[in-house]
Parts: C-alpha cells; structure tokens; sequence
C-alpha cells in the first residue's frame, strides 16, 4: 500500500499540471466581435476621416483667396466648377457611391470654400489690404493640393456609406458631425454647409 502513495501523488500532480493552462487560457478569451459592429466601427471611423479630410479642405479656401485677391480673379468660376462635378460624379459611381450625390457633396465643399472665401475679400476690402507677400500659387501649388484631397474623400465616404445610409438615427450622425467642428475653428454656417449632405444621405 506504501509503494502506491508515490505513484498516486505523481498522477495527481500531473493531472492539477495539465488542468493549469485550460484554466489560464480560458480566462484570457475573450468573444469574437460580430462581423456588426466591426463594421460599425469602421464606419464611424471612416466619418471621423470624412469630417479630417473635409476640414483640411476648407483650411486651404484662404491660400486660395489671397492668389484671387492678389490676381483680381473671380472667386467664382461656374464652368470649372461644373467641369469638376461632373468628373466627381463619375468617380463616386466607381467608388460605390450614388453620383447625384456624390455631386451634390462635392458641390457643397465648393459652395463652403467660396463662402470663406467671399468673408476673407469683405474683411480685406474693409480693410483697405494690399498685395500679400505670401499667396501660393493656385495653379501650380493649392490646385494639386485639393485635387490629391478628392480620392481619399471618396474613399472614406464610400467606407462612410453604411453608417449614412442606414438605420442610424439621424441625430446621432449630427452630434458627431457637430462634436468635431466644434474645435475645428471654421464659421459654423460653412461647416453646416459643407456638412448638410452628409445627413441627407439617403432619400
């Protein structure tokens, strides 16, 4: 009965031994997360990608400005304008995205830019302002710059789609909108602008 003891305390050291790490990696586990709310989640973050992109945007409309003002342009021109839109369009149908509107976000990041734009020349005239020293030039410099914006836009709309267009409360998509213009510092009436496509998503 003795010569059993030591063989029965190894076996009982070895199962205790071999129960251990089930024990640990179940406790490590975690549930998968559904295939729902991860792509939730990409959503939302494409918004926020959305709101980054259309806010670099905008922080380009006074370089824009200072070459008009310093060039006596027009701040508007229709026919490049539609030129663009049109192009849009046809880009947002490849990208999944409805082109009317897509056209019609587009149109409304331009209408945002003008309306700055349009601020900063009455500032100016008010002011009496002269040439400025420092206006990139809008050819060669702030175009491209804006052109390079338009694909990423695109790409995050399109990734923002289901969050848009959906079951989500409207209110919801309007309290993340507003929650990052807030500390944007642009004029709420251009980033209500530059936004209201954004929750007219769906008809």
């Amino acid at each position: 009965m003795k010569s059993l003891l030591p063989i029965l305390a190894l076996r009982l050291l070895s199962l205790s031994l071999l129960a251990l790490p089930v024990t640990v990696c179940a406790a490590n586990l975690s549930p998968p997360a559904s295939p729902v709310t991860a792509q939730a989640a990409m959503a939302e973050s494409a918004l926020t990608q959305v709101l980054v992109l259309m806010d670099a945007r905008l922080k380009l409309a006074p370089d824009v400005a200072r070459y008009k003002w310093n060039t006596l342009g027009a701040i508007e021109d229709r026919l490049r304008e539609d030129k663009i839109i049109a192009a849009l369009g046809q880009q947002a149908a490849q990208a999944g995205l409805p082109p009317d509107w897509a056209e019609r976000f587009f149109r409304a990041q331009i209408e945002a830019s003008k309306a700055i734009q349009f601020a900063l020349f009455a500032q100016w005239q008010q002011q009496g302002a002269g040439l400025f020293a420092q206006a990139p030039d809008l050819p060669r410099e702030t175009r491209p710059k804006l052109d390079r914006l338009t694909p990423h836009l695109l790409q995050a709309l399109a990734a923002a789609w289901p969050l848009l267009c959906n079951a989500t409360p409207q209110d919801e998509i309007a309290a993340r909108i507003s929650q990052y213009w807030a500390t944007a510092g642009h004029h709420p009436a251009v980033t209500k602008l530059a936004s209201a496509p954004l929750l007219a998503a769906c008809p």
